[in-house]
């Protein structure tokens, strides 16, 4: 409550200049990590440095749909939801100053959210909640980390969660995206939706087909079959955005290799494929999905041109020119 008058009573200008001054100051086990031209501040224990120096085409994927959406809309915006640390931001942002709203609300990665926000500059606006099929309030308690990533699914999923004063420290706010949008003018018509919540993400594309339908922006969300359940799920999401008015879907492996462009008929295969491996032996553990419409099929090929030209830089152009040969006997 004097939390509440105290901000009542001060003036926004200074209001704002302190919540940047109460972001806490790296601690010493904390790593930084580059993204173009952004540094930012990680957990010591994060993923995302390792899985970049293993896989070099980790994550590549963003930056290329950012790239292709900025040489189409000048007014690009896009929003992230499951924002993380702020490694999707940096990557949209890596070339342009692109405006992001980003959706976190998990309390282990916000301060670096925060500080990474600030570094890379003050086009990244944060939205502390995660985005869920109606608006209501979680406990801290009800997440599920594991290294460099938080779930809240099985919270999401669980009902009616925990009923706090909206002023409660503890409470995670929980909202839909059409309310945090109209909270945010800027990004009513972002061109990009990426979603990334560690098994939540086909529930937020069914229940959002609507304003999917409206908006057409290109999705680019994870792909995670690893139980019968979910592969219902994923059949009804892919289902929701052909409704919607999706027509190219353009699939990544968990490491950012490109597969190819599927029908949505495909996807039937391709679960199969991500039930044998959660059950017969993990080589591929979920898949990241580009998804446009007829409007931005373009913008699909764009990116599939510029990950085919990334891979003839790294293994020679005529390596790659005597694989296409092959493929065309």
């Amino acid at each position: 409550m004097l939390k509440q008058i105290l901000r009542e009573l001060t003036p926004p200008v200074l209001w704002k200049a302190a919540k940047a001054w109460s972001i806490p100051a790296p601690r010493s086990s904390d790593v930084f990590h580059q993204i173009g031209p952004h540094t930012l501040s990680l957990p010591g224990d994060h993923a995302l440095p390792a899985y970049r120096a293993q896989w070099e085409m980790y994550d590549a994927q963003l930056e290329c749909v950012s790239q292709a959406l900025q040489g189409k809309y000048s007014d690009f915006t896009a929003v992230d939801i499951g924002a993380n640390v702020g490694d999707t931001a940096a990557a949209i942002s890596a070339h342009r100053d692109v405006p992001v709203l980003c959706l976190e609300a998990d309390p282990g990665y916000l301060p670096y959210l925060r500080r990474n926000a600030k570094t890379i500059g003050a086009h990244i606006v944060l939205e502390e909640s995660y985005i869920g099929e109606s608006s209501r309030l979680l406990s801290p308690c009800q997440l599920q980390r594991t290294v460099g990533t938080t779930s809240a699914a099985g919270a999401l999923r669980g009902g009616g969660g925990e009923q706090r004063m909206p002023n409660d420290k503890g409470a995670i706010s929980v909202r839909r995206l059409e309310d945090v949008l109209k909270q945010h003018a800027l990004f009513a018509n972002a061109k990009l939706i990426k979603s990334d919540t560690d098994g939540f993400d086909f529930n937020i594309i069914i229940s959002h087909a609507d304003l999917l339908s409206w908006m057409k922006p290109v999705v680019y969300f994870e792909y995670t079959v690893d139980s019968v359940e979910s592969a219902e799920r994923a059949a009804e999401c892919i289902k929701a955005l052909v409704r919607s008015g999706y027509v190219d879907f353009t699939l990544f492996d968990n490491y950012g290799s490109m597969m190819g462009v599927y029908d949505a008929a495909d996807f039937a295969d391709l679960n199969h494929y991500l039930l044998s491996n959660a059950y017969c032996g993990r080589a591929v553990y979920y898949c990241d999905v580009l998804a446009a419409t007829a409007g931005d099929v373009d913008v699909a090929l764009t990116v599939r041109e510029t990950m085919h030209a990334r891979l003839s830089r790294r293994i020679g152009s005529r390596e790659v020119q005597r694989v296409a040969g092959a493929e065309n006997v």
